[in-house]
């Protein structure tokens, strides 16, 4: 008899579902679905033979495959998904059945990590209906115990022991606090949060306990004495415009995907992306002005009125990632991703509210969800990006936490 795992999820998981064809951004689209070995095996002897056929074209063994990771399905000539129907629902489903779907189907854009036992279940953002309910429903982040039969919870990573460092919860926690102080601006939040990472990521490399000086910097940040550099929102215009023509002007998205073109793998960012080129063509030198002007104008007003979505934006970050959680142990790196993200959303958000002449929720969800959906499918950008940066004087951890300060 199976047991059970305690857990803990947000509203937003619970509350989502597919809207299947109804969705303006389909995820069966772009990226190469990787299946296990019974998957593989299962579609390519089904006696369905639409399925088998499909199957026998496009799916293909990875090389060195292991039993969980054993094959792939090819995409089309569009760069779709071949059991993607025209009425943009999945054959395999229709056929055979929701439990034939292979699991990465089954499970997106639904993610869980089990923390010291406890499972904490979540959503992409790279989900246009998920970015629906992450970013606007004021009481996404609120949560609730649940427990979950052990042999139906798929867990995508598990976090225990040797590979959670001790101040991997009171760091998290503190991270939260400093996400959820209503009196700061949302943007000295992030500041605050990048101070922090750079801050413990010193300690780390020194081989120092983080614990004493999260203490500290929550005394700190109480009493006032942080000390944010706050230069003139004109020079951080200034700066982040030419962050922007190295990143976006220079082509850089376009060489993150050697293999096809923005427009077949994501044509949904690529709409927004070549909108934004257009501005910063026409913006020529006046690209700071006009970046500016958009966020005082629109950007700003925006988070605002709609509280939530910055706020829900960086909490989402910080559980759904897992933070300070990192892959390679590199808690800094895991900030600076998401500020770098943030970065990318503020001036896409900004420059094209200005051009169209106003932003609502359909905008924000739009570059939101497809420009995530960009960045997880495309890892290698955000080094690529910091190796470009790197040679225009742009490396050092201060400057990557100070990319979040205020443009008005």
């Amino acid at each position: 008899m199976s047991g059970t795992v305690a857990g803990v999820e947000p509203r937003y998981f619970s509350e989502f579902r597919c809207i299947g064809a109804e969705c303006e951004n389909t995820c069966c689209g772009g990226w190469g679905i990787v299946l296990d070995q019974a998957t593989f095996g299962r579609l390519r002897g089904s006696p369905d033979p639409t399925i088998a056929a499909t199957a026998g074209h496009y799916l293909v063994p990875l090389p060195g495959g292991t039993p969980k990771r054993f094959g792939v399905i090819g995409l089309d000539q569009t760069l779709t998904c071949p059991f993607l129907a025209a009425d943009r629902l999945c054959r395999i489903q229709r056929r055979l059945g929701e439990t034939a779907l292979p699991a990465v189907c089954d499970n997106f854009p639904r993610n869980c990590k089990v923390v010291d036992g406890v499972a904490r279940r979540s959503l992409s953002l790279s989900c246009p209906e998920a970015a629906r309910r992450i970013l606007l429903d004021p009481s996404a982040m609120m949560f609730s115990e649940r427990l979950y039969p052990e042999d139906g919870l798929r867990v995508d990573e598990e976090l225990s022991g040797s590979g959670l460092p001790e101040h991997h919860l009171p760091m998290q926690q503190l991270a939260f606090e400093i996400a959820l102080t209503q009196e700061r601006p949302l943007e000295e939040r992030l500041l605050l949060l990048g101070r922090l990472a750079e801050l413990s990521q010193g300690c780390v490399d020194r081989g120092e306990a983080v614990g004493p000086m999260l203490d500290a910097f929550r005394q700190a940040m109480d009493d006032g004495r942080l000390g944010i550099r706050e230069p003139a929102p004109a020079e951080v215009a200034r700066q982040q415009a030419g962050l922007l023509q190295l990143l976006v002007h220079g082509e850089l998205l376009e060489q993150a995907t050697p293999d096809a073109s923005i427009e077949a793998l994501n044509p949904y960012f690529a709409a927004y992306h070549h909108e934004l080129r257009d501005e910063l063509e026409s913006a020529g030198a006046d690209l700071a002005g006009r970046l500016q002007d958009g966020y005082r104008r629109y950007f700003l007003p925006y988070l605002e009125e709609n509280a939530q979505v910055g706020v829900n934006l960086v909490l989402h970050w910080i559980y759904h990632e897992q933070f300070p959680h990192q892959r390679d142990g590199n808690l800094f790196e895991a900030c600076a991703r998401f500020l770098f993200r943030y970065f990318y959303l503020r001036a896409y958000l900004s420059l094209l509210a200005r051009r169209r002449g106003g932003i609502d929720d359909a905008l924000v969800i739009g570059v939101a969800h497809s420009l995530s959906r960009f960045l997880e499918h495309n890892e290698q950008l955000f080094p690529q990006a910091a190796a470009v940066l790197e040679g225009h004087g742009f490396s050092s951890r201060r400057q990557y936490a100070e990319l979040p300060m205020a443009l008005a």
